[in-house]
């Protein structure tokens, strides 16, 4: 746990460093939220759920952001090879990154609040917001370990990061961030339900629109968070035999 807490504390000292990833976390959001609130003329307590899928949307595009750079940076420094013939797994470094990566975009909820409230008049219970913080953490867990698993899949990649930035808008769609959930095909739908933002999105929702845990979406991350990381660990087992064994980082 503390190699993992000193990969979190390092990560979000070298994000809060690059002036793209805080328009990520703060601005991209809020311009989500605006156009959202503008276009659908939503106001006052309604504008919850615009507010609780917009924070989503930049929590999952900064652990985008930071899953696609974890190990290409590492790459790009030369240092990628030391940490794969390393005896210890890659687990608890990426691991660190992804939450680093994912804390930090708890700016995005803070972003969108102030604007709901200062531009758009949203309103809501003192009880509401103390259910909103909680949600907000368990979130960050959700999607650390979702990006957990992402990073495993990018170790051979030497275009991760390109790679990543593709799936940005289709995880969007696909959790149903701003969009009614019943205007996805079903495939779609079905593919939802195993990402965790689907269900990060419906916890964030029931506590500022109704002030309610939604324990169905807490069981079913309950679930999904432990297979993320099951299946990243296999992952980077496998990834690892296969570069010690070839002697490159190449898909080839």
């Amino acid at each position: 746990m503390k190699s993992i807490g000193i990969w979190t504390v390092l990560t979000v000292k070298q994000l809060l460093r690059s002036r793209f990833y805080l328009i990520l976390a703060l601005l991209q959001p809020l311009f989500f939220l605006t156009v959202a609130a503008l276009m659908s003329g939503t106001r006052g307590e309604r504008l919850g759920a615009t507010l609780a899928g917009t924070t989503i949307m930049g929590m999952w595009s900064t652990t985008l952001f930071g899953a696609g750079r974890a190990l290409h940076r590492e790459r790009v420094y030369g240092t990628l090879e030391l940490l794969l013939i390393s005896p210890r797994s890659l687990l608890r470094p990426v691991l660190g990154v992804c939450l680093g990566s994912s804390a930090l975009a708890v700016a995005s909820a803070g972003s969108g609040l102030v604007a709901v409230t200062v531009l758009f008049g949203f309103r809501t219970s003192w009880a509401r917001l103390a259910l909103f913080v909680p949600t907000l953490l368990v979130g960050v867990l959700g999607l650390a370990a979702l990006g957990t698993l992402l990073c495993a899949s990018f170790i051979l990649m030497r275009q991760a990061t390109v790679l990543s930035n593709t799936l940005e808008y289709p995880v969007w769609f696909a959790c149903a961030l701003l969009i009614p959930s019943d205007v996805r095909p079903a495939p779609v739908a079905l593919a939802g339900e195993f990402l965790a933002p689907t269900h990060v999105s419906t916890l964030m929702n029931a506590a500022v629109v109704h002030g309610d845990l939604d324990r169905f979406a807490c069981a079913k991350l309950a679930v999904l968070c432990p297979l993320y990381l099951v299946a990243a660990v296999l992952l980077f087992d496998r990834v690892t035999k296969i570069v010690r064994r070839r002697g490159e980082l190449t898909l080839g």
